[in-house]
């Protein structure tokens, strides 16, 4: 499972970096996860459609919990997905990203393990 990891007290001596990419097209996302393996994870932004802003469709959710534990969370924070943006946040939070309608999300990501 998840580990807790101070970043200054426990910080690794050496950190390894693992490329992960992702495409997603009309109504995809990814559920709620962790990389109990890393430290630090990230998402760049390469490509993105025209989101409903109101409706926050394709965002990035850090900190709520899989629908499957019950916990009904809100998340702790949201990013909106912008070409050029990167997201870096510690790996052992939960984070997912909201279903989008039409168009393609083009993502390059990489952990720090």
């Amino acid at each position: 499972g998840p580990r807790l990891v101070q970043l200054g007290k426990d910080r690794p001596r050496q950190f390894h970096v693992r490329p992960l990419t992702g495409a997603l097209a009309g109504a995809g996302f990814h559920v709620a996860h962790v990389h109990s393996d890393g430290v630090l994870s990230s998402a760049f932004y390469v490509a993105v459609p025209q989101f409903d802003d109101p409706d926050r469709e394709g965002w990035l959710e850090l900190g709520r919990p899989p629908a499957d534990l019950r916990l009904q969370l809100e998340p702790l924070a949201t990013v909106r997905p912008k070409p050029g943006v990167l997201a870096l946040f510690p790996s052992f939070l939960y984070h997912a990203t909201r279903p989008f309608r039409a168009g393609e999300r083009l993502t390059v990501a990489f952990d720090a393990v």
